[in-house]
């Protein structure tokens, strides 16, 4: 990948019959807005209907589909922040070739959490299941889904996220099956 000296466009040395998308365009999804972009190629979502945010991170060049990794962080701490805290930075999958896409967990009493992270929160009106469900069905319908690989999607988290993905692998077997 080389800069060409235009503002947001790189070549790719790839053969253009290889590549899929060599952009670094917004991912248009429905009700939805990019409220902030940062040097690593990680934008920062917001779900306009749903009130809430999640970050989404694609390599520059796309020569192929790509899986899914989705990311929920632990209680109180962040999908991405400067200071190199978030899920997205400490874990560096946004340095991987996949779609990455990290989730805000809901407003608590230490920050941000996964309200559905724990079976005793397992029905809570403030459904989490249903944000991630909605973000995941608006990524199906956009331009941008011919890049992902819908058969290949998994969840990692760290504490509460670690129980949000615990729970949602139980509730959505078929979707985060080992292939």
């Amino acid at each position: 990948i080389r800069d060409i000296g235009v503002t947001g466009v790189q070549t790719c040395a790839l053969p253009i019959s290889r590549i899929i998308s060599c952009e670094n365009k917004d991912i248009k999804l429905e009700n939805t807005k990019v409220e902030l972009t940062t040097k690593k190629n990680i934008k920062k979502y917001i779900s306009t209907d749903l009130d809430r945010e999640f970050y989404i991170s694609t390599p520059t060049c796309i020569t192929r589909k790509l899986p899914i990794i989705l990311l929920f962080h632990g209680g109180g701490e962040d999908p991405w922040n400067d200071e190199g805290t978030g899920i997205l930075n400490y874990t560096e999958f946004y340095k991987t070739n996949s779609i990455c896409i990290a989730f805000r967990g809901q407003k608590s009493n230490n920050g941000h959490t996964y309200k559905n992270a724990f079976p005793w929160l397992k029905h809570n009106p403030k459904n989490d299941i249903n944000f991630v469900e909605t973000i995941m069905d608006r990524l199906k319908k956009s331009t941008f889904s011919k890049n992902c690989d819908f058969n290949r999607i998994y969840a990692s988290g760290k504490s509460d996220g670690g129980g949000f993905c615990f729970y949602r692998s139980e509730e959505h077997t078929s979707e985060l099956q080992s292939r």
